[in-house]
């Protein structure tokens, strides 16, 4: 067996759309820096292919203003002798165009993207990190994982878990079958969640107004929202409990729940089946919304060049102060609380003591430091309430293990393990979210004539059945 290395460049000049069809070997894909698509390749073959050159396993055309690339499959070619646990494709397309990616039994990792991109999947994860632009992704069978990404966001899947931090945008649409949706910092002003057989649990980030409607026919829905936000809730759960720690006022209308904040400006329903539903607040939310506008003004500031653009400085500097006072009266313990108003002095004075205009880096690597110092000593504290706090909060049970899931995912893609190559062990390595009720809805479906036997046994395979 031997790694072959080779790198080809393409020319798209005057593409607007790049179409990936992979089903080659576990596909990366990032932002080119030269503005070419380029496709890089380490791909493990056995030795009588020596004197080949990857090139005939690769081929492209060009129509109407759009690039179509496709990847072999080389497995069958070579007859089950290629390695996925040693190879990998790594293509870097121009940031800007649309993209569309195909891929079968591969894992496909989008990685600092600024594209609108539709993604499909059968039987491995779909991971994306920091990517910018309206998103639709589908999936069949495996994990969708998604961090620090912003636009317009809809989701497909059919079995597995949909894992999302630090997601934003005007849109958000996830259907999901047979799977946890576990979703943090979350913010989206128009957003519909569904799910059939599996948990629902979406922890959202401070909004001024909005409408949110999550749906759920046999598992828990968990909701967790920032204790400033006014809004208007209607839960209902027609054979579980509705369980509320909530500092809202509440009414009883038979099955319906009604939950009233502030100003009401964001409306929510909350409706499942078979489960109960589970509402509470956690005022470390507003860390998500404080480092938003972190970033806001970090970007302001590198953009700047004028004094109307120091006057918009100014601007997005005192919204941020103001979303971190409202984090800091929450802060009981004294020393912290302290260390919190010297952070927000020391940022004041960073931008108006000095032309910063002049000295951007100086400025900037002052706010990256204050930021991380507030941040530290904001977890700080709100671990300690969280450890004192038991489980009354809807957080309690289910956001805590997010992390850890997430970091599990992680370590799946950076070790390539065997189930690549066949996409329907994916979930022997992932929590077992799926319910005893997913197996038996399959099995249900095949006794009904829905799906052939051989797609009742793939599917049973991807929710980790044997």
């Amino acid at each position: 067996m031997k790694i072959f290395t080779e790198k080809f460049e393409y020319d798209v000049t005057n593409i607007r759309k790049i179409s990936i069809d992979n089903k080659m070997a576990p596909l990366s894909i990032a932002n080119s820096e030269d503005g070419k698509l380029s496709v890089e390749l380490e791909i493990a073959l056995p030795d009588n292919f020596s004197n080949a050159s990857l090139d005939s396993f690769i081929s492209y055309a060009v129509e109407n203003s759009k690039f179509k690339l496709d990847l072999e499959n080389l497995a069958a070619i070579t007859g089950g002798a290629f390695q996925l646990t040693q190879s990998q494709v790594r293509v870097l397309i121009p940031q800007g165009l649309e993209l569309k990616v195909d891929t079968d039994n591969l894992p496909l990792r989008l990685l600092g993207l600024t594209n609108k991109i539709s993604a499909d999947n059968e039987n491995a994860a779909i991971i994306l990190d920091s990517c910018v632009g309206d998103l639709k992704l589908e999936n069949e069978n495996g994990p969708i994982k998604l961090t620090n990404c912003k636009g317009n966001l809809t989701i497909d899947q059919e079995n597995g878990p949909i894992l999302a931090e630090e997601v934003s945008g005007d849109m958000l649409r996830v259907s999901s079958e047979n799977g946890a949706i576990k979703m943090r910092l979350a913010q989206f002003t128009d957003l519909s969640v569904k799910n059939e057989n599996g948990l629902i649990y979406y922890e959202s980030m401070p909004m001024d107004f909005g409408l949110m409607r999550f749906k759920n026919e046999n598992g828990k829905i968990a909701l967790v929202l920032p204790e400033e936000m006014g809004y208007a809730i209607e839960a209902e759960s027609k054979l579980g409990r509705v369980r509320s720690s909530l500092k809202a006022e509440q009414q009883r209308m038979g099955r319906k729940h009604l939950f009233t904040n502030g100003d009401q400006s964001v409306k929510i329903e909350v409706k499942t089946q078979n489960s109960s539903i589970r509402l509470g607040s956690d005022p470390s939310i507003n860390l998500g919304a404080f480092k938003s506008k972190l970033d806001d003004l970090r970007e302001a500031i590198k953009n700047a060049t004028s004094i109307e653009d120091n006057e918009k400085v100014q601007q997005i500097l005192n919204k941020t102060v103001e979303s971190l006072n409202t984090i800091k009266d929450k802060v009981t313990e004294t020393k912290i609380n302290e260390a919190i108003q010297n952070s927000i002095n020391s940022l004041k004075d960073t931008i108006a003591g000095v032309n910063w205009i002049e000295t951007k880096d100086k400025v900037l690597s002052t706010i990256e430091k204050i930021g991380t110092d507030i941040n530290s000593n904001l977890r700080k504290f709100f671990e300690k309430v969280r450890q004192t706090d038991g489980e009354g909060d809807a957080q309690s049970g289910f956001g805590r293990h997010f992390e850890d899931l997430g970091d599990q995912l992680q370590n799946l893609w950076n070790k390539r393990p065997n189930w690549f190559s066949s996409g329907g062990d994916v979930d022997d390595e992932l929590p077992r979210d799926v319910s005893e009720q997913s197996r038996r809805k399959i099995l249900q479906m095949l006794e009904n004539g829905k799906i052939t036997a051989d797609e009742a046994e793939r599917l049973l395979r991807a929710i980790g059945k044997e």
